[in-house]
C-alpha cells in the first residue's frame, strides 16, 4: 500500500520516509524565513525559498542523509540535521538578510514584543496534546496516515518533554 522500503530502513515505507524528509525541509525553511522578519515581502521570499530549497537544501541533504552521499561515504552521521538544517538555514538566512539590508527606521518606531500570554498558551496546548497522544497505545495495524500523524506529533514531545 505504501510502496517499497525506504533507503533509510527496510522497515519504513518510502512514502513515510519522504514525509519525514519534507518535515525537515519545512523546519529549515521556517528558520530561514526568520531572516525576513518584518522587512521583506512575501512573494520575493517565496521565490527565494523555492530556489534555495532546490539549489542548496536538496543537494546538502542528499550529501548528508543519502546512503550514496559523499558525506555519508566519509562516515558522517547526522541524525538531528545539524548540517542541512541548522548550518544550511543559518547561512541561507544570513545571506538573505544581507541581501535585504537593514530595517527602516519607520519600522522600528512601533516595535513591541509579542504577546507573552498567547505564546505561553500555545506552548501549553502543544505540551498537553503531546501528553495525551503518548498515553494512547497504538494498535498493531496502523494505517500510514495515522503513523505519519503520530510521528509528526511525537516530534513535539522531544521539545516539550518526555
Amino acid at each position: 500500500m505504501l510502496g517499497e522500503p525506504s533507503p533509510g530502513s527496510p522497515l519504513i515505507p518510502s512514502l513515510l520516509y519522504s514525509f519525514f524528509q519534507l518535515e525537515f525541509c519545512c523546519v529549515t525553511v521556517a528558520i530561514l524565513v526568520g531572516a525576513v522578519a518584518e522587512r521583506g515581502r512575501l512573494m520575493p521570499a517565496m521565490f527565494f525559498v523555492f530556489l534555495w530549497v532546490t539549489l542548496v537544501y536538496a543537494p546538502v541533504a542528499c550529501w548528508a542523509w543519502n546512503v550514496n552521499g559523499w558525506a555519508s561515504k566519509f562516515g558522517v552521521l547526522d541524525f538531528a540535521g545539524g548540517g542541512p538544517v541548522e548550518i544550511g538555514s543559518g547561512v541561507g538566512g544570513l545571506a538573505y538578510a544581507w541581501v535585504i539590508g537593514h530595517r527602516n527606521e519607520r519600522e522600528l518606531v512601533n516595535f513591541r514584543p509579542h504577546n507573552v500570554t498567547l505564546v505561553t498558551l500555545g506552548t501549553f496546548m502543544l505540551w498537553l496534546q503531546c501528553r495525551v497522544s503518548i498515553r494512547r497505545k497504538p494498535s498493531s495495524r496502523v494505517r500510514g496516515s495515522q503513523l505519519l500523524y503520530r510521528c509528526i506529533h511525537r516530534r513535539y514531545c522531544l521539545v516539550f518533554g518526555e
